[in-house]
């Protein structure tokens, strides 16, 4: 048990990089630039959100999983801008 907890903590920590990725957008008013972890976080939250207010049938952990990762290759490519 206790290696398997270490790998997970291990995998965790990696995902600690997207706060160091800037992204191009702004947070509110202008501060500062968001990161991605911010932008990931948010992301969820407004799934959730969105999700729990829709007559649609979602699978919810499935949306928040997606929401979650859609950004972890950002780690390696950093943020990229259309």
């Amino acid at each position: 048990m206790t290696k398997k907890v270490t790998q997970i903590s291990e995998f965790l920590l990696q995902f600690d990089a997207l706060k160091s990725v800037n992204r191009k957008t702004y947070i509110n008013g202008g501060e500062r630039v968001e990161n991605s972890a911010e932008h990931s976080w948010h992301l969820a939250m407004a799934c959730w959100a969105f999700a729990e207010q829709s007559q649609e049938d979602f699978d919810l952990l499935k949306l928040l999983k997606l929401a979650l990762v859609h950004d972890l290759g950002e780690i390696g490519a950093g943020d990229t801008f259309l």
